[in-house]
């Protein structure tokens, strides 16, 4: 049995010279598309914002930690473009304490959808319910939507009805919960 060693350091050895060559290609391509993937990523990371809503938020806040939205306005605001986050500070999100239905126009796309999620460690909680009229490409992730309301209905059978109406001074509203598995 022959064996062939091809010593890379010898110039004389054309397979070895090959070789050599096209590992350095190689490894450049390698680096290149790693450099490329990596500005992506922090170009991607520099060009997205962090807001924030409270339920103590005010609609004339800026939308940082210090000067949180409300949800109704976190939730409408074109301040907040695709890839941004909304945090939701901890507590309940309702209005005159009552359930509340929120609507949302914000707008995200396929690559970089706008992210509405729960602060870390600390518990949100829409009273109500979010329907999305406008826009779209949106994550609503980890915070709980449920209806405190003790007179709601539903005509749905059983334990994880989707719609439910409430009845305050005499108007009924609708209330629904969209889009989960």
């Amino acid at each position: 049995m022959e064996r062939h060693i091809f010593d890379f350091r010898n110039k004389n050895n054309r397979e070895g010279t090959r070789l050599r060559n096209s590992s350095i290609v190689l490894i450049r391509k390698f680096v290149a598309i790693f450099v490329a993937g990596w500005m992506l990523f922090i170009a991607t990371d520099l060009f997205s914002t962090e807001f924030y809503a409270s339920p103590d938020g005010a609609s004339n806040g800026d939308g940082s930690m210090t000067q949180p939205w409300d949800l109704r306005t976190a939730l409408n605001t074109p301040a907040i473009t695709p890839g941004d986050t909304v945090w939701l500070r901890g507590g309940i999100y309702r209005e005159n304490n009552r359930v509340t239905q929120f609507f949302s126009t914000l707008l995200g796309t396929t690559n970089q959808p706008v992210t509405v999620r729960q602060f870390p460690g600390e518990r949100a909680t829409v009273d109500g319910n979010i329907m999305q009229t406008q826009g779209g490409y949106v994550n609503y992730w980890g915070f709980e939507i449920l209806s405190s309301h003790p007179n709601r209905t539903t005509s749905e059978v059983g334990p994880f009805p989707s719609a439910f109406r409430v009845n305050y001074d005499g108007n009924l509203t609708d209330l629904a919960v969209s889009g989960f598995d």
